[in-house]
């Protein structure tokens, strides 16, 4: 899916999530987008690598993913690699495997799965106290340790800039 199109697609989505929980809308489809590939690896309408939690009674899946580590002994439901890397001199692990992971009946469903995980636990307090500042929520959602990729900032910065910018091009089109 081309970025016009998750724009148009899933906006309406983000704006009513953010406009009920007092976010920047861009925050949510900023995330989405990176998280989901622009939507195109959103199986199950599930937006931001929602893993199960314990206690999860919601629709679940079993989806192939990777994660980087600091050691080769992380356990998952199915392993399919482990691969040594070095980054800033730091021996590090990416892990190609399957994990189980939410599934929603709308887009909206995980939009609002989103935000109330980042409302709800303490090590986000920093990014939830961001969330209508873009630069800052990528800065603070990053050190949170939400994701175990060490360039999840920069990429989010990366995409936010994309989606503006995108989003300008169609206002000016508009005007």
């Amino acid at each position: 899916m081309k970025i016009r199109n998750f724009i148009e697609k899933y906006s309406k989505a983000a704006i009513d999530v953010a406009f009920k929980n007092n976010w920047d809308y861009l925050i949510i489809l900023t995330v989405a987008a990176h998280e989901s590939n622009y939507g195109l690896n959103s199986p199950g309408n599930m937006f931001f690598g929602a893993k199960i939690p314990k206690g999860w009674a919601g629709k679940k899946q079993l989806l192939k993913t990777w994660e980087e580590h600091a050691t080769p002994n992380v356990k998952y439901p199915e392993i399919i690699s482990i691969t040594p890397f070095i980054k800033n001199g730091v021996q590090r692990y990416r892990y190609r495997i399957r994990d189980y992971f939410k599934a929603f009946d709308t887009p909206e469903g995980s939009f609002q799965d989103y935000v109330d995980k980042i409302a709800k636990y303490s090590r986000y307090r920093k990014a939830f106290e961001s969330r209508q500042n873009p630069e800052r929520y990528f800065i603070e959602i990053g050190k949170s340790g939400y994701a175990t990729d060490s360039s999840y900032t920069i990429k989010l910065n990366k995409i936010y800039k994309t989606l503006t910018d995108d989003i300008s091009r169609a206002n000016q089109i508009v005007l």
